[in-house]
């Protein structure tokens, strides 16, 4: 009996210690701050560079966002990009991105982000994405803008085409309806 006991103890001791460590490793993506964190910059020779973005100006609810990035870092250490999503005067939410292989040197590609069809009238999401090395390093912030509710006016530029090719990322986004609720993409009523 005394063996069973220390055994069942044991067991519990090592089920505790792995949820504990599970549940601090985690903590910092479950409760993520809105805004960047302060660069520990080594120096402005060691930070990522964003060295261009691209989105289309406004699209229709429904459709697909895409946020075209082009970046590099001189240390080839780039970790994830830090991308803020605000829909403007109701919510903001803070997505991370990894990088991953040949994408800590450099990148070309394009985040996704989904409309909701339920939009009737004009709505405002911004984007702002800064990238994060392994060094803490930060790159300055790149901010695109469109307005979902009216039809696509611009093209894919010649220069974004390799970029059109990789997609980094899907942004997932709650949008809210003028009441403050949550809606669920491409329905009009509750969950």
């Amino acid at each position: 009996m005394r063996a069973f006991q220390d055994k069942h103890r044991f067991v519990k001791f090592v089920f505790v210690s792995v949820a504990f460590l599970m549940l601090t490793g985690c903590a910092p993506f479950a409760m993520m701050p809105v805004e960047a964190p302060q660069s520990q910059a080594v120096g402005p020779a060691h930070a990522p560079v964003i060295e261009d973005g691209f989105a289309v100006s406004s699209l229709w609810g429904g459709q697909t966002w895409r946020v075209f990035l082009r970046g590099s870092d001189p240390d080839g250490d780039m970790s994830h990009l830090w991308v803020v999503v605000t829909q403007l005067g109701k919510h903001t939410e803070t997505e991370i991105i990894p990088l991953r292989g040949r994408n800590q040197m450099e990148f070309a590609g394009f985040l996704t982000l989904d409309t909701p069809s339920w939009i009737r009238s004009w709505e405002f999401v911004r984007v702002e994405v800064r990238i994060r090395d392994r060094g803490g390093n930060l790159s300055d912030k790149v901010t695109l803008e469109a307005r979902i509710g009216s039809p696509t006016r611009e093209g894919l530029p010649s220069e974004w085409a390799d970029a059109a090719q990789y997609h980094l990322g899907v942004l997932f986004f709650q949008f809210q309806d003028d009441n403050g609720n949550g809606m669920p993409f491409g329905r009009k009523g509750r969950f």
